[in-house]
Order: structure tokens, then sequence, then C-alpha cells
């Protein structure tokens, strides 16, 4: 009798168990607009890979955050709530991250700051130098230099999908 009981205990726990992880690796897929930081360490790393990076399991910053995005300048208002959020937040600092816009990952990039020695070609979010947080309006940067995507390039950050994303929630200000 015992035996059973513990087998049905045990079956029912593998099931729970299954779900959590499952609820786990979808997060990614309730925002129609969000940045996650990568679990990997891609800081100098010039060989990323998308879709295998491993995200946090919230997002730092959701549709549900954001007061206003200035989309041609790719800046993101949020909360004094969310700001507090981010100062408690583990240090971001040489961190990856990654924009996704209704569940699908569009790009990645680094938290870096300008103490910096390291100028990532890819999207950047900068952090107070010394403190390591998220400024009060966040900027994504097309690149450590803050310098715009030259014409022709491809800019990550003004992929369609993510302005019809948040233009569907009345965020995009202009």
């Amino acid at each position: 009798m015992y035996a059973k009981r513990n087998i049905l205990f045990l079956a029912i726990f593998s099931f729970l168990l299954a779900s959590c992880n499952k609820m786990a690796i979808n997060s990614e897929n309730n925002y129609s607009f969000a940045i996650f930081s990568v679990e990997d360490d891609i800081y100098g790393s010039s060989n990323v890979q998308l879709e295998k990076l491993i995200l946090s399991e919230k997002p730092l910053l959701s549709s549900n955050d954001i007061e206003c995005y200035i989309w041609n300048k790719h800046q993101i208002s949020y909360s004094d709530t969310v700001y507090y959020r981010f100062k408690t937040t583990n240090d971001l600092w040489r961190k990856g991250f990654v924009v996704t816009s209704d569940g699908k990952r569009i790009y990645w990039g680094l938290f870096q700051s300008s103490l910096d020695s390291y100028a990532s070609q890819n999207p950047v979010i900068m952090l107070v130098p010394g403190f390591h947080i998220l400024p009060p309006i966040l900027q994504i940067s097309c690149n450590y230099f803050n310098i715009d995507c030259q014409e022709g390039e491809a800019d990550p950050r003004s992929d369609q999908r993510i302005y019809d994303a948040l233009l569907s929630e009345a965020l995009i200000c202009e």
C-alpha cells in the first residue's frame, strides 16, 4: 500500500516539476515587449547565437513597466517602482541582454558603462558609471560609442515586430 502511494506521489511530483520547468522556459512568451538579462557570459564574444542564450526567468523590463518608448531615439521611460527594482537587481555590468517581442527573440546586446575598455558593436544599454545601475531613462544605443547605425546597416532596434507590439499597447511616444 505504501509503495502505491509513493509511486502516485512520485508521479504527481514529476508532473508538477515538469510543468514548472515548462513555465520557466516559456516566460519570454508572456510579453509583447521585454528585455531579459542573459545568464551566459557573452562579454567580449563576437560569435553569439541568439536562440541558444540562456535568459533570466523574468524580464528586467517588460511592456507592463514602460510608460513611454521614444521610437526614433530608442529611449524608454519607466516608473519609479521599476527604477527601484533596477537599483536592487544584481550587478548588470558586462552582462548580456535579449530583447523579445511577442515571445520571439529579436536581438541581443550588452550592459556596459563608459568605464569599459571593450567597445561592443552590438546594441548597448549604458549603466551609470561606478554604480552599474540603469539610469532613470533607459537608452538602447546602436553600439558602445552611441553612434547611429551606418546607413544601409541593419538596425536591430528598429525591427518592425517591436514597433508593432509597442504600438498595439499605445507605448510609442514621438
